[in-house]
């Protein structure tokens, strides 16, 4: 499986002979055999030919849009896949508050022990007492999650666990030019939340592949309340992935200083000019409004936003009015954007142990894994990632730290 992220502002894309050509101002820019497409990610102005999505329809290839600052739009996608008793037996569930109570503590679980991973293993070399006080912590927050009695409870845990979490994290970046104030989401208001919120835009489009070739129903979750357009499923099972896929990533390239404040820019500032394109460009098309190029409303309003009761949310801690002397939000530069876009490509293809429940797997297949867990555990009237009703194991339960039930 593969993904095609077009970035090129102002291309025609179309299908020839087996391949997907790129085009701009007449001249081809590039081909890329079609092979096990899986994906097409198109960021900003691109046109699409008929014949290309054609081609995705028939063969089931999901099509995203993200406007040119990253932030999702909509997704093409053909029929759902046929399994309604797949779906008939995900909304039984949810009709069992403790049913559903055991698989969002599961979840909740398995993102704080991984949370608890990437601080941990950062902190070999580091020493550092508030990243080891913060261990600690995640670890009894995570041993108090799976014994809330009700939702309320879980969430406020969760929320807890969520400071003490982006508290460590923020010591373990070594960068003296990329800022982070503590976690903002809708808008990302400094470099490194612009960097986070991006790549959790990416990992959804993964995981929303994943629950749609299952047959799941991407908007009734467990642990995020469903509410009108958000795929609570979706962001269900990207809870446990964000700290290995995104935040490892992240973390990386700012130690490694992959980035710089120059690849980022606010609104105000006339950098953004370069994601615009002129008439000639391509025929018909259109250039970013006023509205759009000053558009606040938010990080991410599809699927991978953080905020679970739709309100602007500005973080857990930090970042507040005024934070760097401008309360604006912060984006990638074009071509920034397309160097996080293929960091991501690269850090998720590698086998690696994403969840200790699953074996070594690229991210694609762990999610996939995860949502056919899911799927496999709901026909069969069990309890996924924990117990059924009777107290019995079920599937892969919510592993340990060294993965073993």
């Amino acid at each position: 499986m593969s993904s095609l992220y077009l970035t090129e502002q102002g291309a025609y894309v179309y299908r020839e002979k087996g391949s997907v050509v790129v085009k701009k101002k007449g001249e081809v820019i590039t081909r890329i055999h079609e092979g096990d497409l899986d994906e097409i990610v198109v960021v900003g102005n691109i046109v699409l030919a008929p014949s290309l999505i054609r081609f995705a329809f028939s063969r089931r290839i999901a099509v995203t849009f993200l406007t040119y600052r990253g932030n999702y739009v909509g997704r093409l996608a053909t029929r759902p896949m046929g399994d309604v008793n797949l779906r008939l037996a995900q909304y039984r569930a949810m009709e069992s508050p403790g049913l559903r109570l055991d698989v969002a503590q599961a979840i909740v679980v398995r993102k704080l022990q991984a949370q608890r991973r990437l601080l941990r293993s950062r902190n070999y070399r580091l020493h550092d007492d508030v990243i080891s006080e913060a261990v600690m912590d995640l670890g009894a927050f995570a041993e108090k999650a799976a014994k809330t009695k009700d939702h309320e409870e879980l969430m406020g845990i969760e929320g807890a666990a969520a400071r003490v979490y982006f508290a460590g994290f923020a010591r373990c970046l070594k960068s003296g030019t990329l800022r982070f104030g503590g976690r903002t989401r809708r808008p990302p208001l400094d470099e490194v939340n612009a960097m986070l919120s991006f790549g959790y835009t990416l990992l959804s489009n993964v995981v929303e592949a994943a629950v749609m070739r299952t047959s799941l129903d991407p908007m009734l979750g467990f642990l995020h309340a469903t509410q009108y357009g958000r795929p609570s499923l979706v962001l269900d099972l990207m809870e446990p992935l964000r700290a290995p896929a995104v935040d490892s990533l992240v973390l990386r390239l700012v130690n490694t200083r992959t980035f710089t404040a120059d690849d980022f820019t606010r609104p105000e500032e006339t950098v953004s000019e370069v994601w615009r394109f002129s008439e000639e460009d391509v025929a018909g098309l259109v250039k970013p409004t006023e509205h759009e190029a000053r558009d606040t409303d938010g990080e991410y309003n599809g699927p991978g936003g953080d905020g679970r009761d739709g309100k602007d949310a500005k973080g857990v801690e930090g970042a507040r009015e005024g934070l760097l002397g401008r309360d604006t939000p912060v984006y990638f530069e074009r071509e920034s954007l397309r160097v996080f876009i293929s960091s991501f490509e690269q850090h998720t293809r590698r086998k690696r142990i994403y969840d200790p429940a699953v074996p070594p797997a690229d991210l694609r297949n762990t999610a996939l894994s995860m949502a056919r867990h899911l799927a496999g555990a709901l026909k069969q009237g069990k309890v996924p990632f924990g117990r059924d009703e009777e107290g019995r194991e079920t599937g892969t339960g919510a592993p340990g730290e060294d993965g073993k039930q």
